[in-house]
């Protein structure tokens, strides 16, 4: 459910590249699937994660993405996204996916964020859209989301420590 701008892996290099930090992780919530790589509202307007909430115990979910616009470079965030996350592969090395976090929506990318940043690493959100998505029913309502009780009950417990 997901597509990129023509030459999407030069351009999002060199936006990596203007954060000019090794810890550096481009990461937000994708742009609307007819947004990438394309000025559509005349300000080049990019998703933002500035928000959070806690939604139970040790859950802490991302809130919806606010927005940016007109930048040159990307702008630090305080926020990890699981929809866009573009760094250097020792991000993935040092801190990779909680294997025993099964199951779990709500505070999976708060939890690998903390991870991240207690690590070191900082998010920045993009200047422009190389990466897009389509949204609700412009997925074609294809597929769902499955969960397995037992596991979500362990990894939820795990969250809350």
């Amino acid at each position: 459910h997901t597509d990129a701008a023509l030459d999407w892996d030069t351009k999002i290099l060199l936006e990596w590249g203007k954060i000019k930090n090794e810890f550096g992780i481009l990461s937000t919530y994708p742009s609307n699937i007819k947004d990438i790589d394309k000025n559509s509202n005349k300000h080049w307007e990019m998703p933002h994660l500035c928000t959070a909430s806690f939604t139970g115990k040790g859950q802490v979910r991302n809130g919806q993405a606010r927005s940016v616009a007109n930048l040159d470079r990307p702008v630090l965030a305080p926020l990890w996204a699981a929809g866009l996350s573009f760094s250097r592969c020792h991000a993935e090395l040092r801190v990779p996916n909680d294997v025993n976090l099964k199951s779990v929506f709500n505070g999976e990318e708060f939890s690998r964020g903390a991870r991240l940043w207690t690590h070191g690493y900082d998010f920045y959100s993009p200047s422009r859209a190389y990466i897009g998505t389509w949204y609700m029913s412009k997925k074609g309502e294809l597929g769902s989301w499955h969960s397995n009780s037992d596991d979500k009950r362990k990894s939820n417990e795990r969250m809350a420590t």
